[in-house]
């Protein structure tokens, strides 16, 4: 089992059906899962990903890669409205 370092209690309690299925991954997991010492975010980023059949991610690069990949996602955006304001900059 992958370690990591948020609640999955506390994103379960966040869910409208207890039925639904999710993982939290940290980027450092991918070179575990898929055994690798490719640091750099290339294709093991994209395989992490594409894991699930939606990303929902809180950091820049995973919005970004994810829309880039055409993947479906929902980013939730940090205090700052980093992800929102990189996001009106690049593509408005």
């Amino acid at each position: 089992k992958v370690n990591s370092f948020r609640n999955e209690d506390a994103v379960r309690s966040l869910l409208p059906r207890q039925d639904l299925t999710f993982r939290i991954v940290e980027w450092s997991d991918r070179l575990e899962l898929f055994n690798t010492k490719d640091i750099f975010f290339t294709e093991t980023s994209v395989q992490l990903l594409s894991l699930g059949k939606i990303v929902v991610c809180d950091r820049l690069h995973a919005s970004l890669l994810s829309y880039l990949s055409g993947m479906p996602f929902v980013y939730i955006d940090q205090i700052s409205g980093k992800v929102t304001k990189a996001f009106s900059a690049a593509f408005d």
